[in-house]
């Protein structure tokens, strides 16, 4: 006969492989503490570390069962000697070794007592020293000239010697050059030198001060090396800019005139490029003169007269006030950052003498043949007192911002509409296409044969807005989501060539008829469900007829009244009434077992009078939070998706013992959901015993238990 043990968990019987019962003395069990060590220090104070210092150590450690203790000291950074045991603990001398700069030396102890159990220290005794530490006298980077020097100067924090390279790479200034010049380096004093630039031929010392050059023209590196008495170096690393090129002019050098006037020239050139220096910081200087000597910047200082100052990043400049009828030469001096100089190649003119010419009719303007998108401008022909009036050339500027009232303002703002051409052929002039509804001014610019200009009146010329905007998307107008009683429409905004988007209002209307497509129709037949709004793109319609057809249009308007028309959208209002639960939304559940239970219910009926079209979802929870749509849908775990056919289904859950809340959810063809009442049921809860040799452990019911037992081996 086979027997089962039990045995409550709240005690353990030890027995022994042969049946013996042991017992021990409970000090037996007691584990084997650690040493604890209560001090290690040095008498070494904070500071340098130097090979050959000895510092000496001092460690005191007790053991929580009074076991004697052996105390072990290690570095790799040096040696011990005079190892003294004290009461309790241990004292040594720590010997540093060789050491480089920057060093950290760390010393370890270990205290073991008599039956293994040991304990493990460091204490970090200090850092080798680096290097001398060099500091600059210097706030910003030296800039050096190609045939000049400047002084770079520094301080060291000790005693030592020093060395000073020029590099193409600062990383190369780790080493001494063994055939370069040292010099004594003094704690806390100045030390002066000078770096030259490559063009430098003067001595290599100045009262005793020296003096180095750089191999080439662009930016070097200095690094100044020190060394003291631990044959330790340091370092002290500048950047300095060695200018020694001038830009070079833009364009070979080459100047052009670009206006010539009775008092004035204006000068344009192509701005220069430079090795060291960006475009944009080069600075220029027009100079002009009587004199032909104007060559180079020298000539230019002697025989020159500046106009103006120096500007950075410009191509152009007028100089004005000069002498009617007297020739001059112009020239432009560029300069870098640093102070280099070129010169472009000098031009020279005579400036005109008779005047402007004078505008026709007081230099009145008209405008004729006004029509959508063009208009035709009219001017009198204008005289001079030398250049005859059929030689004197016109030229038709407009603006939108109206700030071209004289010659000056025309050229700089105005937009050239017409190039230069004689009054017989030019005259008059149309605009060409412009815009409806947008003001415009126009101004006419006469010029002699010296190149004497002088302006018209300005003339401000509008074309009504007759122009439609346009509907965004080429009209093209969607329905969005469907609501209960509407839909949303939704249309990408208008553009307009004078209103801006923002300005353009839309009006919402709907037929029952097709006869809305154009803006005539919308708005004798359509019946308006948003009246004009501004700035909008989507709009919900409510209140629509379940199973009924619709049309829908928008209409854009700008701000001067002139509208289009979308294009109308067909759309069929479809069922928005949920089906309604059958039985009042009880069903039942039935077949319950560990894992599985059987959901049955009374079908469900839609206003469509299709219930063939009608879904069912079931959702299960271990909590009562399944009552509606959107909690199902949220909180339930899906048993059954959505299904059509016979309102029965066996679903699974997960365990057995537990109770479990189902819903079911109903949908019709278009979308609309419902739900059944919330019911429950409770899974077989099952009991599961094994038979093995050994023991098992797990749950029966809701109680853990541990079950041991023993099967005789003659009953296998």
């Amino acid at each position: 006969m086979k027997r089962f043990h039990f045995f409550l968990p709240s005690f353990i019987l030890l027995i022994t492989a042969c049946g013996d019962q042991t017992l021990h003395n409970v000090q037996d069990f007691k584990p084997n503490r650690a040493p604890v060590i209560i001090k290690f220090i040095s008498a070494h104070e904070a500071g340098d570390i130097t090979p050959g210092l000895i510092v000496s150590l001092d460690l005191e450690a007790q053991d929580p069962e009074g076991d004697p203790l052996t105390v072990e000291f290690s570095s790799p950074r040096g040696s011990f000697r005079s190892m003294a045991r004290n009461t309790p603990g241990a004292s040594a001398d720590f010997t540093v070794g060789n050491i480089s700069g920057g060093d950290e030396v760390i010393v370890y102890a270990r205290v073991t007592d008599n039956r293994g159990a040991s304990v493990s220290a460091s204490l970090e005794i200090g850092k080798s020293r680096i290097g001398p530490i060099l500091t600059s006298t210097h706030e910003v980077t030296p800039v050096i000239k190609g045939n000049e020097c400047t002084a770079v100067s520094f301080i060291s924090d000790s005693d030592g010697y020093y060395q000073v390279k020029l590099l193409d790479d600062i990383n190369e200034a780790a080493a001494l050059d063994p055939n370069g010049t040292f010099f004594i380096l003094k704690k806390g004093a100045g030390v002066e030198l000078n770096i030259c630039g490559p063009n430098y031929s003067g001595p290599l010392a100045i009262n005793g001060i020296p003096r180095l050059r750089p191999v080439s023209s662009t930016p070097d590196k200095v690094a100044i090396i020190a060394r003291d008495s631990m044959n330790q170096t340091g370092v002290l690393e500048y950047i300095i800019r060695v200018s020694g090129s001038s830009p070079a002019p833009g364009n070979s050098g080459n100047i052009t005139i670009t206006s010539l006037r009775n008092e004035s020239a204006t000068l344009a050139w192509e701005m220069a490029v430079d090795v060291e220096s960006p475009q944009q910081a080069l600075e220029y200087l027009v100079y002009y003169s009587e004199e032909s000597a104007m060559d180079t910047p020298e000539d230019m200082d002697r025989a020159g007269t500046p106009f103006g100052n120096w500007t950075a990043n410009i191509n152009s400049r007028e100089v004005i006030n000069l002498i009617p009828g007297k020739g001059y030469y112009f020239n432009v001096m560029v300069r870098d950052v640093d102070g280099n100089r070129s010169a472009y190649r000098k031009i020279n003119s005579a400036m005109p003498t008779d005047t402007p010419p004078i505008p026709g009719n007081s230099g009145k303007i008209s405008t004729a043949n006004i029509i959508s998108k063009s208009l035709t401008v009219i001017w009198s022909e204008a005289v001079d007192d030398i250049t005859v009036s059929g030689d004197i050339e016109y030229s038709l500027y407009y603006s939108l911002t109206g700030n071209i009232e004289t010659v000056d303002n025309t050229l700089a703002n105005g937009t050239l509409l017409k190039g230069w051409g004689r009054y017989e052929t030019i005259h008059p002039c149309s605009t060409g296409s412009i815009t409806d509804g947008i003001p415009y001014y126009y101004n006419i610019l006469a010029r002699d044969g010296s190149g004497n200009l002088s302006a018209y009146s300005m003339k401000q010329a509008v074309i009504p807005d007759a122009t439609s905007p346009i509907p965004g998307d080429t009209g093209l107008l969607r329905a969005g989501s469907i609501t209960p009683t509407g839909v949303i429409l939704n249309w990408d905004k208008g553009t307009d060539g004078i209103s801006g988007q923002e300005s353009l209002t839309y009006k919402v209307v709907y037929s029952m008829l097709n006869n809305i497509d154009i803006v005539e129709g919308a708005e004798v037949f359509g019946i308006t469900v948003m009246d004009w709004a501004r700035d909008i793109n989507t709009f919900e319609v409510t209140g629509l007829i379940d199973f009924t057809e619709y049309y829908f249009n928008v209409l854009v308007s700008d701000e001067n009244g002139n509208r289009a028309a979308y294009k109308s959208l067909k759309f069929y209002k479809p069922d928005g009434a949920a089906p309604v639960p059958g039985n009042d939304g009880v069903f039942a559940i039935t077949q319950v077992t560990g894992k599985s239970m059987l959901v049955s219910w009374t079908e469900s009926s839609d206003n469509s009078n299709d219930n063939s079209q009608i879904q069912y979802k079931i959702v299960s929870s271990e909590s009562d939070n399944i009552s509606t749509v959107d909690e199902a849908e949220n909180n339930g775990t899906v048993a059954m998706d959505w299904w059509t056919g016979y309102p029965a289904k066996v679903i699974y859950v997960n365990e057995n013992g537990k109770k479990y809340f189902i819903n079911i959810i109903v949908r019709d063809y278009a979308g609309n959901k419902s739900i059944y009442q919330t019911a429950s049921a409770t899974t077989v809860r099952q009991i599961y015993l094994f038979a093995t040799i050994g023991k098992y452990q797990g749950k029966l019911g809701s109680i853990d238990i541990i079950l041991r037992f023993r099967i005789p081996f003659e009953t296998l």
